[in-house]
């Protein structure tokens, strides 16, 4: 048996943590097979989506474009003003940088798969792949979503979207990153992949990914509660893999440790 629906970017991304064991199977379940919850967006998903909508006039369709958040006096909140002036340090980089914007929200299907494009763009006399992303952790190396140049070659969670991109588009592949903390800050991404090896490896992942996910559909996808992720998570009052309080974790002291008090 295997999985034949669809296999959106998110989708992927989702399966690849859930078998690297960092999200729980019946979420991934719940979200993208049986499709019977659906996230509700988060402050900074409806801050995120401002942003791209000011910076490149994308809406979803079937969607009214995104407003901010207004405080009592009718103006907007702090942290709308702030997106506002980095979607215009967008507009102005672009310019600067020679970026020209071919077309927004692209739509792309292939082999069974689907995704839609943020920015497909002209820069150095080549088409690109632009994704956007409106972030807090610019500059942070040690977080696993954080955006810096040091370390991002482990940081698996930035890996996907440009190797899934590249397969589907064959195009180079950029994250242009601004800083949600101040109205500046801000970082230029290119993606480096080794080609045909990347695309191969890749459709041979995504076809390997189907065969899973159509197993496990069949024998059931594997629970990994915790205190942590199942009290943010939306089917916890009908899970009963929920863990509603936290559990004794052991805590080994090294013998290195050890032998340095006993030098005391």
């Amino acid at each position: 048996m295997k999985y034949t629906k669809t296999i959106s970017q998110s989708l992927l991304k989702a399966y690849i943590e859930y078998a690297m064991g960092y999200e729980c199977g019946l979420l991934f379940d719940a979200k993208y097979i049986k499709k019977s919850v659906k996230d509700e967006p988060s402050e900074a998903m409806l801050l995120g989506k401002y942003f791209e909508y000011r910076a490149t006039g994308y809406v979803n369709e079937g969607e009214e474009p995104p407003q901010p958040q207004l405080k009592k006096d009718g103006l907007p909140k702090a942290e709308y003003t702030r997106a506002e002036s980095q979607a215009m340090n967008f507009i102005e980089h672009c310019e600067e940088l020679g970026i020209e914007i071919l077309e927004v929200g692209k739509r792309v299907e292939k082999d069974g798969c689907s995704l839609i494009v943020d920015i497909i763009a002209l820069y150095k006399g080549r088409e690109i792949i632009i994704d956007l992303k409106y972030s807090g952790k610019l500059y942070d190396k040690w977080d696993d979503s954080g955006w810096a140049l040091d370390g991002f070659e482990y940081k698996m969670k930035h890996h996907i979207q440009p190797m899934h991109y590249q397969f589907m588009l064959g195009l180079p592949f950029y994250y242009f990153v601004f800083s949600s903390q101040n109205d500046v800050d801000a970082e230029f991404f290119e993606v480096v992949m080794p080609q045909p090896e990347t695309n191969e490896v890749h459709a041979q992942r995504i076809e390997n990914i189907r065969e899973r996910i159509g197993m496990e559909m069949a024998t059931g996808f594997i629970p990994r509660p915790s205190y942590k992720r199942c009290m943010d998570c939306p089917i916890f009052n009908d899970c009963q893999h929920a863990i509603k309080a936290p559990e004794p974790k052991a805590v080994t002291i090294t013998p290195q440790y050890n032998q340095i008090l006993d030098s005391l």
